[in-house]
This record gives structure tokens, sequence and C-alpha cells, in this order.
């Protein structure tokens, strides 16, 4: 056997070794000091804007994901048994506040404490980015676990470039009884097989379970863990590694949040469908449907085509059986604010999602008035 024919498995192998001792070091660097500590789902806010989950008078009536939806469901059961139930869904333009102040608010449990003195009681679910498909799949839940009379529903043209389900809600889609009413449309199908083969919701470990190997590497990382505390850190640092992934890419290809954002012709025609689907749903259930389309703010031009961005005001403006409103225009440009550079440069650039908590008074007001107007619901539980 020649020298080079031992040489190359050899050089081979250093190299995957290399590959894994520096791969390690990185993630006991990261994990230990080599990056300040964040929430990730707020890591796309920034600093300067805030997420913020208020109660109303001590009720949970507005969550994030699935595990803290469990909490408002409780909540709702003490202490609004017999109310009819407004769903408000959203991304998170309702849960964000610019340049927050302790003791400010949004717009949704001020909004409840108004609507359970008059006999209803709001509910709001809402995630960063939430596109159509992930409200579909809330509304069917949440009408299987509360008596849902009425939905608002925003339109945010920005979000209709993203698809698929969450892995943070998509445990939804194990009930049985959400299943059956998933099952009638053609959207509902499809996420049920994406889930069913774990294809979007990033189950790394699915074609393990129950096997040999499953058990053996679940063992070396509970040991790694226990010897190791930054191994038991590993999916922060893979997070926050793609966030600094995120800005890289941002910085490279000179992206900033004032960047024109095309849309994707698939993302835009799955989330469409499922725009269709949920309103099919609230049809068969006996639910009311109002449809708006986001604040935007308007002292400079938004990150949109505006071509697409008017042709697709105009096609919302024209659904059947709902009651749409515009309320692009509510909050004045003085109540915006700024967020950190999408690419990690020192300047702040222009938010175009988020308002400060005087545009969430306004906000509660115009949703408040939506409301008010929109029939009960008539259909029997």
């Amino acid at each position: 056997m020649s020298g080079n024919s031992i040489a190359a498995p050899v050089l081979r192998h250093s190299a995957l070794l290399l590959g894994i001792l520096l791969g390690l070091v990185g993630v006991h660097h990261f994990a230990t000091h080599g990056f300040t500590q964040v929430n990730l789902d707020e890591a796309a806010l920034g600093p300067q804007t805030t997420a913020t989950f208020g109660k109303a008078d001590g009720k949970r009536v507005h969550c994030l994901y699935l595990k803290h939806l469990e909490g408002c469901l409780q909540d709702h059961a003490e202490h609004g048994a017999g109310r009819p139930v407004t769903l408000w869904l959203g991304n998170s333009q309702l849960h964000a506040i610019n340049q927050f102040h302790p003791g400010e608010e949004t717009a949704a449990p001020e909004l409840h404490r108004r609507l359970f003195d008059d006999g209803r009681y709001l509910l709001t679910a809402s995630q960063p980015n939430a596109n159509l498909q992930e409200h579909y799949l809330l509304f069917a839940y949440l009408m299987t676990k509360v008596p849902v009379r009425q939905l608002v529903l925003p339109l945010v043209f920005d979000d209709l470039r993203e698809t698929g389900i969450r892995p943070d809600i998509g445990g939804a889609l194990d009930d049985p009884d959400t299943q059956a009413l998933l099952s009638r449309s053609a959207t509902g199908n499809r996420l049920l097989r994406e889930h069913a083969s774990r294809d979007n919701l990033g189950n790394e470990v699915a074609a393990l379970e129950e096997t040999v190997q499953e058990s053996v590497e679940t063992y070396l990382s509970t040991a790694l863990a226990d010897i190791w505390p930054a191994w038991d850190r590993r999916n922060r640092v893979r997070g926050e590694l793609f966030n600094e992934a995120y800005k890289t890419r941002n910085r490279v290809f000179g992206i900033k949040a004032s960047s024109i954002r095309r849309m994707i012709p698939g993302r835009y025609a799955a989330n469409m469908e499922a725009l269709d689907d949920i309103l099919a749903l609230a049809r068969s259930q006996g639910v009311s449907v109002a449809l708006y389309i986001a604040p935007l703010r308007d002292d400079v031009a938004p990150p949109y085509d505006i071509a697409a961005y008017s042709e697709f005001k105009r096609n919302a403006a024209l659904i059947g059986g709902v009651s749409f409103h515009d309320l692009e225009g509510i909050v004045p440009a003085s109540l915006w604010g700024a967020k950190d550079s999408t690419t990690g440069a020192a300047e702040a650039e222009i938010d175009f999602m988020h308002f400060q908590a005087g545009g969430h008074r306004i906000f509660a007001d115009a949703v408040e008035a939506i409301i008010l107007e929109l029939p009960g619901g008539t259909a029997d539980r």
C-alpha cells in the first residue's frame, strides 16, 4: 500500500476531527460569554421594542404559543364561562411596544377590559411574523376550546412571504377535534400531512424513535449536559448563530428594514388559500369575521412593491361575507419608532410594524369599533 493511499484517509479524518473540535470550542465560547443572552422570540424586535403580554384584571387574555394559550384557556374557563368569545389573531404588532415605559400596555388587555364590561370576552393570540396558515390552525384549535363568535384578523402584506407552521404551535395539529375541522379543507389536509411527516416541524430525531441509536444519543446528550453546561445551551447558541448569520447576510447584500420585499408567489398563494379556508370554517361555525389592513406608518415609503401591495388591498376589499376595514393610516407618524439595525450597524432603522403605547390606544379604539359593529354569531356549540 502506497504512502499516498494511507495519507488521504488520515487527512480526511484529521480534518473531520479538527472541524468537530472547532465546533465544540465555538459552542463553549458562545454559550459561556460570546453572546448576550436574549429571548430569541424577541431578537428581531431589538431592545428599542418590547414584547409584552399583559394581563387584564389578573386574567391571562393575550398569549403567544400553545403552552401559553393553556393559561389563557384556564382563565377563560374560570372567568369567562358563558360569555361569547371574540378571537383576535395577529403578529408582533399586537404584542410589541416601541420605546416602552413601565406600566404601558398593548391594545389587547385594554380592549379586553372594555368588552368584558359589555358581557363579552376578548382572547388574543399573536406570534412574530405569523402567516395565515398559522392563523387558520389556531382558529380551528381555539374553536374547539372556547365559544368563538367573532374573529378579528389582520391582513399583513409582509407576512404573506412566510409559510408553514412553527413548532411552538404545531402541537395543535395533534388535537383530534382540531384535526376533524382541518380535514375539511385543502390547507388543513396539507398541514396535517406535513405534520405527520414532520417535514416542517424540524424534528431532527423522528426517524430514530424507539431505536438503539436514539437511546445512545439520548444517553450521550444527557451525559454531556451533566459535565459540560455549554452543551445544554446548544439550541440557544444555534438560534443566536442564525441571528448573527441573518445580520451578516443583510450586511453583505445591503438589506435594511426599508429594502423592498418582493412577494414569493408560492407562499402568497398558500396563504391566500388558507384565508379562504378560514372564512369557510367561520361560515360553517356561524362565526362573524372582520378583516383589516394592518396599520402602517405613512411618513416614509413602505418596504413593499407598491403595485403589488395596492392590488392586494383592492382584492382584500372585495372579499364577500366579511366586515372589511383599512386601518393602514390610523397611527400617526409621531407614534411610530425605530428598531436596531438589521445588519448589526450602530445606527437605528425605521420600524414599519411596531408603534408606541399611544398608538396602541388608538389601535384599541379602532378595533373596538369594528367588534361592536360585528354580528355576534349565531351557531350553537
